[in-house]
């Protein structure tokens, strides 16, 4: 018995087997999620169906281990969309966050400078978003122009909500993924219909927005009947596996980019976007700060100089481990540095003695530091101060010099995530609840402390 929880985010699909009986997660795993569909730079489709067919097997294997599940939970990544017809077949591929189509240009700019021109943004008082690449609702103006039958007696779907559809036959959606499309409003908890309209989909039919974690549906398989629950958006499930305190932490997530979020009991819309959380608060938030793939720009040089001095192949570990360590800290003559490497960032001020590895990783950690911390000062409640940061995210829990540099600049003490993988976490309080084991979020902080990680269920390959 247990639940199967499923992380379906941008390079992986994870899973487990969330045991709260016996206070385990097992049989943790990943697969890769299936490539994107070739094109234009601007796009990043995936086939809806191979993220089903996915989906499907990894349940089907698992219910071959398991016999009985009490249920299935999920969290995954937000923004995107499917739109399906009406037998639930997909008319486009799963649009993700990562496509800008909005940014093409057509009758002499872009998409998204007509969005603007129009004004959808005078109705986004309540969405936590603002109008920019990326957005679901963006590009879904630019997809209904391009296929063909438009809106008319369509379905649209978030990613979750595709797969509960296909699970179950069901067309719900949790509001955290609702939300993350720029389509709701989010005080009121509800689509929102005028913005809906404005960009003519108006003629979709929107799933139901959950906003507790009522049942969705039932997946049948060879006499199983087993209970399907609302698709929360990974970020919140990431915090939530973080276990912070609302108000007093901070959640840092480094992972391809960086994210942070603080929880907060009342909407207020500052500089960044503010999310729904559970319990009716919410979780304001700065996206798209430097993160791995910006490393990983300092990785590939030096990489590439030590294997063309010494003919030898170095192993990628080795780099990371050397790029982990805490720099020492340089003086008036430090290296000045925009490192946003991915999209264009700059190195300034090389001298003859400066130009170092240690004087690299020193400027780069420092600038992130600031970063972060200006981001911090930009969602903190008025007359707020965080005392700790929680990290989470590979790119830095990994890295020992960039977690102890962003801490000296914020002024707060730190520590990791529990576990890795702190969304299956953030899915196990989340059965905790489900379950009835506890009545309130608070309650679940306590019974998830200390869980044994069990690595396989036999047989599961």
């Amino acid at each position: 018995m247990g639940y199967f929880a499923l992380d379906i985010g941008s390079s992986f699909i994870k899973y487990a087997v969330l045991d709260i009986e016996n206070r385990q997660i097992r049989g943790k795993g990943k697969t890769a999620m299936p490539s994107p569909v070739s094109g234009r730079a601007t796009r990043y489709e995936i086939r809806a169906e191979e993220i089903w067919n996915i989906v499907e097997m990894l349940t089907e294997r698992i219910l071959r281990k398991e016999k009985v599940l009490d249920g299935i939970l999920l969290c995954t990544q937000m923004q995107g969309f499917v739109i399906l017809d009406e037998n639930a077949e997909a008319v486009t591929s799963y649009i993700s966050w990562q496509d800008n189509r909005c940014l093409e240009c057509h009758d002499g700019k872009t998409w998204l400078q007509e969005m603007e021109d129009m004004g959808c943004d005078r109705l986004m008082e309540h969405s936590g978003v603002r109008l920019r690449a990326g957005l679901g609702m963006c590009n879904l103006y630019v997809t209904l122009r391009e296929i063909q039958g438009g809106a008319e007696g369509r379905w649209f779907c978030t990613l979750g909500s595709y797969i509960i559809r296909k699970m179950t036959g069901n067309h719900i959606c949790h509001i955290t993924n609702g939300a993350a499309t720029g389509l709701a409003d989010i005080v009121e908890r509800q689509w929102n219909h005028p913005l809906i309209e404005k960009i003519g989909a108006g003629g979709l039919r929107f799933p139901e927005l959950a906003l507790e974690m009522e049942c969705c549906g039932y997946y049948e398989s060879e006499g199983n009947r087993i209970p399907v629950y609302p698709d929360i958006g990974d970020h919140q499930a990431c915090v939530l596996g973080s276990m912070v305190r609302p108000e007093q932490d901070v959640n840092i997530n480094i992972g391809t980019a960086g994210l942070l979020g603080i929880v907060t009991d009342a909407y207020r819309q500052g500089e960044g976007e503010v999310r729904p959380y559970f319990g009716n608060q919410y979780l304001n938030t700065v996206r798209g700060l430097c993160g791995g793939r910006d490393l990983k720009c300092i990785a590939g040089f030096i990489k590439d100089s030590v294997e063309a001095v010494t003919g030898q192949k170095v192993r990628p570990k080795e780099i990371w481990d050397v790029i982990g360590r805490i720099p020492e800290r340089e003086g008036s003559d430090a290296l000045e540095i925009e490192p946003e490497f991915y999209q264009g960032g700059r190195i300034a001020g090389i001298t003859h003695g400066n130009f170092t590895l240690n004087s690299l990783l020193d400027a780069v950690y420092r600038q992130m530091g600031r970063q972060y911390h200006r981001a911090l000062m930009s969602v903190l409640p008025t007359g707020n101060r965080v005392s700790r940061i929680v990290y989470s995210g590979g790119a830095a829990t990994s890295n020992q010099g960039l977690m102890t540099r962003i801490a000296e600049e914020t002024g707060c003490r730190w520590q990791r995530a529990l576990m890795e993988d702190e969304s299956l976490l953030g899915l196990y309080r989340m059965a905790l609840l489900i379950s009835g084991r506890c009545k309130t979020m608070e309650e679940t902080s306590a019974l998830a402390q200390n869980i044994e990680i069990v690595k396989e269920i036999s047989g599961l390959t």
